[in-house]
């Protein structure tokens, strides 16, 4: 990670900031200042991509776990997802499911959210 940093710090010294809507986490990291104006320390900057890019993998891995987990606690509604991607991908010479097929798997879909809703990978925290 930190040759990425290293290159995107030398990109942004020589291009200055991008021209677009919203910026990278990384150019975000880069670019940020406290209020007297000091950035944030490479070491500091590698912590914080460090800690996303392992957060992210982590989540992802524990929600596909516990999805499939429940999927087996109810073979009826595994064979129904089945059935689904079976039907969508119907008549192809490939199984490779393309972005267009997303929003015709409802029941996936759904299966999708109610284990995330049941088995939440990042427990929400709030004050009274």
């Amino acid at each position: 990670s930190e040759k990425v940093i290293s290159d995107r710090q030398h990109s942004l010294a020589r291009d200055g900031p991008p021209q677009k809507r919203y910026l990278d986490f990384l150019d975000i990291l880069l670019t940020a200042t406290d209020s007297s104006g000091t950035g944030m320390t490479s070491l500091e900057i590698r912590n914080e991509v460090d800690t996303f890019m392992f957060e992210g993998h982590d989540t992802t891995a524990s929600a596909i776990s516990w999805i499939l987990y429940s999927m087996c606690e109810h073979p009826e509604l595994q064979e129904k997802v089945q059935r689904e991607i079976d039907t969508v991908l119907e008549g192809r010479e490939s199984d490779d499911i393309e972005w267009g097929d997303l929003s015709k798997m409802e029941s996936l879909t759904r299966v999708i959210k109610e284990g995330m809703r049941l088995h939440c990978p990042v427990p929400t925290i709030s004050r009274l």
